[in-house]
């Protein structure tokens, strides 16, 4: 307590051998072991991160090589019929032997693998059907037909396809138009201009043997230039195209180069089963047997319009490239270095003997009553300041920094009397040395009120008590130190609202006293000039006054002690504020005054029925009170960031710069003698305001005094949610 930055005198003693003691202990054997895994697991954790990332970055690489390759090679695809269909372009009749030639010269089997052939395929209006087939029989297949038969409003037929043998003898004079995924495929590339692949399907050149899922690639051939698409529609001629079997086109396309990469091609977005077009080295129309992969990604693959969803996975000849070993020896090696530092730091701590441990809870006893002390003094709410007998602090506890604004490192070491005003430094240092050397006096601890002085330079009132003690040779002096600024705030307030609410009551009081004793002659001897009926309605409109003045203060004392319960609720704005308007209009049409709704937002507010009624009373009642005759008072609203802004503007004379400080003040009035004349209370305004704020809100003003453009007060408060209403 003596010393604010010492630590306790037995710890202190101790302080030479706490080292050895922390290493010693038991406790260091499990935290060393505790941080010596921690390291280890993070070593290995960094370790298999690193092989994890390499490996992840490694399988990027390798999908994004499979992805290029598979897009180059259906490009590479594209052009080959571009140059077919270049072929059929440059020449007016291509004969099957120009069309066998051009294509054998291709070499599709050593250079386009996956390819079934280069093929034509002519677009036939119902007229020219019969013609198209007379001309491929003339030409020696007699039984060539477009398949399959029956009428229909447009027909496609192959007639030229390279190699002409094997599988593709099939496909000969096959309408492709007539099947739904290849329509597709065929209708995007007229309408399109562009090379169109299809769906997933079986192409015809398919047997029972070795069957594998395929698509066509388009490239539609028109008879003249078109730039349209109702221009490509009927300019149509024909397309050159190539089937592919997926598998064999896969081969040719990667071979051997990703075999540590497998990969699942499906027609469309999600992949379904039904549409699978590949599987690895499975027969794409069976599903994939399920196999757990350490790396995968999912992507997808636009091909001539058509979009392809690939699935990639790693195999196990991928994985087996991962570095798992060195992951593994730096935790079996880690772990093990862990456990023999183990057991060396807990032999030491078994070595300590039982005298050393008591000296040390003795110290760690004496340490925690030292610290406990300085715990409760620091929650302390009053100022603890000790000096030691020159009058010099030694300690300065949370409160007391709080009070005077000094740090503990400002202050200590510095004279009690700095704390104090100058006028008081002089009586302090005498009475204080008087009070040490006398000891404990008999009015030690008694509470006396005085000045203290802040840094900041203010002075403000204290109630300090004062106590003596010693220990080891040397004298301490407590001061316990409370602030009592706001209790005197409190005290001078309090007098002074007895004192205005005594005036207030009392000036009605009076006037009623007066008219009823008017009242109380007899009306032969009652003066001539005291008439009965105004006597009464002079001690009726006090007694209002009265009333008024007595519930606007219950009001204020509810709401000062949160009693006052409201009822918030979305309201509609424009009925609450055609009651307002309605309920001052007799007082407004007595005062000659014209209350007007001007532009008014149809939204629904959050807020109290009769606390908003009693706030637009009071703002309406100081406006007709100090407005001219003849003038008017205009309602008006707009919405704001904060909800909607409802603003009373009156024609008056306006608010004096000197009222503006108080005007939310209790019993503030702007002029007193006028108000109080006209009935007023002086907390009109300060109900406002608080009820504006109890209702989330804002009330604020403008005003232009001397100038007759009046005030204007503005009402800011929430509105609902759903804020519009309908019309």
């Amino acid at each position: 307590m003596s010393d604010q930055h010492a630590t306790p005198y037995p710890a202190k003693q101790r302080a030479p051998q706490h080292l050895v003691d922390i290493i010693h202990s038991p406790l260091a054997a499990w935290l060393i072991l505790l941080v010596s895994i921690i390291i280890t697991v993070a070593a290995w954790h960094i370790s298999n991160n690193y092989a994890e990332k390499s490996a992840q970055e490694r399988f990027a690489f390798r999908v994004n090589e499979a992805q290029a390759a598979i897009n180059n090679r259906m490009q590479e695809y594209e052009q080959m019929l571009r140059g077919a269909a270049g072929l059929l372009i440059a020449s007016d009749n291509v004969t099957r032997t120009a069309w066998r030639n051009y294509v054998s010269n291709l070499q599709i089997d050593k250079f386009w693998p996956g390819v079934q052939g280069v093929g034509y395929s002519v677009w036939v209006p119902p007229p020219q059907r019969t013609k198209l087939i007379k001309k491929i029989r003339a030409e020696g297949f007699n039984e060539f037909t477009i398949k399959p038969a029956g009428e229909r409003e447009i027909y496609t037929s192959i007639i030229y396809l390279e190699p002409f043998s094997g599988r593709n003898l099939r496909a000969f004079g096959f309408d492709m138009y007539t099947e739904a995924t290849r329509r597709a495929a065929m209708q995007r590339a007229i309408d399109t201009g562009e090379a169109a692949v299809s769906g997933r399907v079986t192409l015809v050149q398919e047997t029972q043997k070795d069957t594998q899922a395929g698509f066509l690639m388009y490239l539609p051939l028109y008879r003249q230039p078109v730039t349209t698409t109702e221009e490509r529609r009927a300019a149509i001629q024909g397309f050159v195209y190539s089937p592919f079997r997926i598998r064999d086109l896969m081969q040719g396309i990667l071979g051997g180069e990703l075999r540590d990469l497998d990969f699942e091609i499906y027609d469309g977005a999600p992949a379904m089963p039904e549409k699978l077009l590949y599987a690895g080295n499975q027969r794409a129309d069976q599903n994939p047997a399920p196999r757990q992969a350490l790396l995968s990604k999912s992507m997808n693959l636009v091909l001539g319009g058509n979009l392809w969803t690939i699935n990639y996975s790693s195999t196990p000849t991928f994985t087996t490239h991962m570095e798992v070993s060195q992951p593994m020896v730096i935790a079996v090696g880690g772990v093990v270095v862990d456990l023999l530092l183990f057991y060396i730091v807990l032999s030491l701590a078994n070595l300590r003997n039982r005298a050393v441990q008591l000296a040390e809870e003795m110290v760690e006893k004496l340490g925690e009553q030292q610290m406990h002390f300085k715990s409760i003094s620091d929650t302390a709410n009053d100022g603890i300041v000790s000096a030691d007998k020159n009058g010099n602090i030694n300690y300065f506890n949370k409160a007391a920094q709080h009070i005077f604004g000094y740090t503990a490192d400002e202050i200590l070491g510095r004279p009690i009397s700095d704390l104090m005003p100058e006028r008081y430094r002089a009586p302090h240092t005498s009475g204080f040395k008087r009070f040490i050397g006398n000891g404990l006096s008999a009015n030690a601890g008694t509470p006396i009120e005085l000045y203290g002085l802040r840094k900041s330079g203010d002075e403000f009132p204290l109630e300090l008590s004062l106590s003596h003690w010693h220990a080891n040779g040397r004298h301490h002096t407590n001061a316990v130190i409370r602030d009592i600024s706001e209790r005197k705030k409190v005290e001078r307030m309090k007098s002074e609202f007895i004192s205005t609410v005594s005036h207030e009551l009392r000036t009605p009081l009076t006037a009623i006293r007066g008219a009823l004793a008017l009242i109380g002659y007899n009306s032969g001897d009652a003066p001539a000039k005291f008439d009965q009926g105004e006597m009464l309605a002079l001690a009726q409109s006090n007694i209002e006054r009265l009333s008024r003045l007595i519930d606007d203060l219950l009001d204020v004392e509810k709401m000062e002690s949160s009693q006052l319960r409201l009822h918030v609720q979305a309201l509609a704005l424009t009925t609450l504020l055609e009651t307002a308007v309605h309920n001052c209009r007799p007082a407004a049409d007595a005062a000659g005054v014209a209350v007007n709704l001007g532009p008014i937002e149809n939204v629904r507010i959050l807020a109290d029925t009769d606390r908003f009624q009693q706030i637009m009373s009071n703002l309406l009642s100081n406006a007709i009170k100090f407005s001219p005759y003849g003038s008017r008072i205009t309602i008006t609203t707009r919405s704001v960031i904060q909800g909607i802004t409802i603003s009373v503007a009156d024609q008056g004379s306006g608010i004096p710069d000197a009222f503006r400080e108080r005007i939310f003040q209790k019993f503030a009035q702007a002029d007193a003698s006028d108000s109080r004349a006209r009935g007023g209370t002086g907390l009109g305004l300060s109900i406002c305001k608080m009820l504006v704020e109890r209702l989330d809100g804002a009330l604020s003003y403008d005003s232009v005094p001397g100038q007759g453009q009046g005030s204007i007060f503005h009402v800011t408060l929430p509105v609902a949610k759903q804020a519009k209403i309908a019309v």
